[in-house]
C-alpha cells in the first residue's frame, strides 16, 4: 500500500507546473554560468562548479520548502486524504507514504540536475573530476533539503503553511551558520552568547556538515569516508527525528 501511495505522490508532483518551472530556471542558470565563468579563464572551472551546484542546492531546497510546508496541509484542506484513510490505510502508512514520495521527487530532481551539470563540466569545460565528487555534493544537498522538508511538514501540522515555510528556512540558515555563530561567540567572550551558541549546536541540525560544495573538490580533496559517513548519519538522524515527531502530531490531529 505504501508503494502505491509513493507512486501517486510522485506522479502528482511531477505534473505540477512549479516543479517544471524551477527545473527550467536551474538549467538556464547553468547556461548563465558559462559566460560568467569565462570572465576569469583560470577560475572558469571553479565558477561553473560552485555556481552550478548552488543552483542545484537552491532548486532542491526551494522545492523541499514548498512541498513540505504545503503538500500535506493541502491534502487535508481539500479532504482528499479522507478518501485514502477511509480505506484500510493507517495514518502511519499515509504519512510516511507521502513523505517517501516527496523524497523520491527531490532525489530525482537533485540527481538529474547534478548529472546535467556534470556533463556540462566535462564536455564544455573539460573538467575531469571523478563522478564520485559530484555524487558526494549532490547527496549532501539532497540530505539537507530532505531535513528541511520533513521539518516543514511537521510544522505545517500546527501552524499555517507560510509560517512553516519561514520557520523551515530559518532552520536552514541556523544549521549553516552554526560555525560562524560559534566563532563570533568565542571572539566576544560573552558567557551568555557562548551558552546560546552551544545550545543551538545541540538542538539544531548541523547542516553545514552536509555542505560538501564548500570543500576544495577542484583539488581532488574528497571528504574521507569516515567523515562522509558521520555527516550522512547525522542527517539521517534528524530526518527520522522530525519525521517521527511529525507523525506523532499527525496521529493525534483531528482531521474532521
Amino acid at each position: 500500500m505504501i508503494g502505491t501511495l509513493i507512486r501517486l505522490v510522485v506522479l502528482q508532483l511531477v505534473r505540477e507546473r512549479y516543479v517544471h518551472a524551477v527545473i527550467w530556471v536551474s538549467l538556464l542558470f547553468f547556461l548563465f554560468c558559462i559566460p560568467l565563468g569565462s570572465l576569469s579563464f583560470e577560475e572558469q572551472e571553479r565558477v561553473l562548479f560552485h555556481f552550478g551546484f548552488l543552483a542545484v542546492q537552491l532548486t532542491t531546497l526551494g522545492l523541499g520548502l514548498v512541498i513540505g510546508s504545503g503538500r500535506l496541509n493541502q491534502e487535508l484542506e481539500r479532504q482528499t486524504s479522507f478518501l485514502i484513510l477511509a480505506r484500510p490505510v493507517s495514518r502511519l502508512q499515509f504519512y510516511f507514504g507521502m513523505a517517501l514520495g516527496q523524497i523520491v521527487v527531490l532525489a530525482l530532481i537533485c540527481y538529474f540536475l547534478s548529472f546535467v551539470l556534470e556533463l556540462l563540466l566535462r564536455f564544455y569545460v573539460g573538467l575531469s573530476l571523478p563522478w564520485s565528487a559530484s555524487l558526494q555534493v549532490a547527496t549532501g544537498i539532497l540530505f539537507e533539503a530532505i531535513i528541511v522538508m520533513v521539518f516543514a511538514t511537521m510544522m505545517s501540522l500546527f501552524v499555517r503553511p507560510t509560517l512553516a515555510f519561514f520557520a523551515s528556512f530559518g532552520l536552514f540558515l541556523i544549521g549553516n551558520w552554526l560555525p560562524d555563530m560559534d566563532y563570533f561567540a568565542t571572539k566576544s567572550k560573552d558567557p551568555l552568547f557562548i551558552g546560546f551558541s552551544k545550545v543551538f549546536s545541540q538542538i539544531s541540525p548541523q547542516l553545514f556538515r552536509l555542505n560538501f560544495r564548500s570543500l576544495d573538490l577542484m583539488a581532488r580533496d574528497l571528504l574521507p569516508f569516515s567523515e562522509l559517513g558521520f555527516a550522512l548519519l547525522h542527517g539521517l538522524f534528524w530526518m527520522l527525528t522530525f519525521g517521527s515527531l511529525g507523525f506523532l502530531i499527525f496521529r493525534r490531529k483531528d482531521l474532521v
